[in-house]
């Protein structure tokens, strides 16, 4: 592979991962009322509106997808970052950023959607500077 191949495909794993993850979208087991799996905050929310006996489990799943979705939205974010870096030929921080961008979504998963990514900037950056 070289450099421009690196760089192509750090901009079709960006694409790919862009919008990908935007909440919960693994199964949540029974720590939760019910399955949360491609529920979001403001539907636990309505639920636990529409259900009194159980509002405050239901508080609890609103306030846990909240947080996935705010995460979601920073390693969106993060990742734009990253890919602007790339464009301008900062290798450190465009390897920083799209490490960050894993971190925020291992807190969750495996990163699925961001792990590509991260593993084609670091392609570029070993091409680039090979020492």
């Amino acid at each position: 592979m070289d450099i421009k191949q690196a760089l192509d495909k750090i901009e079709e794993e960006y694409f790919s991962a862009s919008g990908a993850w935007t909440g919960c979208d693994w199964p949540t087991g029974e720590d939760y009322i019910e399955e949360l799996d491609g529920m979001s905050g403001d539907e636990a929310e309505e639920r636990g509106d529409n259900d009194p006996e159980n509002e405050e489990a239901w508080a609890k799943a609103a306030k846990f997808l909240w947080g996935v979705e705010e995460d979601a939205a920073l390693a969106e974010e993060t990742a734009r970052e990253a890919i602007n870096a790339v464009r301008d030929g900062n290798m450190v921080m465009a390897l920083e950023l799209a490490q960050k961008v894993v971190s925020i979504e291992m807190e969750y998963a495996d990163c699925p959607t961001w792990g590509p990514f991260r593993n084609a900037v670091r392609i570029w950056t070993e091409l680039v500077n090979p020492d």
